[in-house]
């Protein structure tokens, strides 16, 4: 059920702006997933893997719009409101 929320919520995200994957909050989902695709490989590190998933999943979404809008590939905020 976890994944397939994920799934659902990461794929409403695509279909509102491609953009998602190269902003804040998309950036955050890429090393969470790194992270957990990490801990598959080294099981030894896996508990340290998951913490360190579960806090960049936690600063990801509750990070204001600012940087959860900013965009890597442009280096600026894209689509936050109050953007000028």
């Amino acid at each position: 059920m976890t994944v397939v929320s994920g799934l659902c919520l990461f794929g409403i995200d695509l279909y509102k702006t491609g953009r998602f994957m190269i902003e804040g909050s998309g950036v955050a989902v890429w090393i969470k997933l790194g992270l957990i695709g990490l801990g598959n490989l080294f099981p030894g590190a896996r508990l340290e893997l998951y913490i360190a998933a579960t806090a960049v999943a936690s600063v990801g979404s509750h990070m204001g719009p600012a940087w959860r809008h900013f965009s890597f590939w442009e280096w600026r905020v894209t689509r936050y409101k109050n953007n000028k």
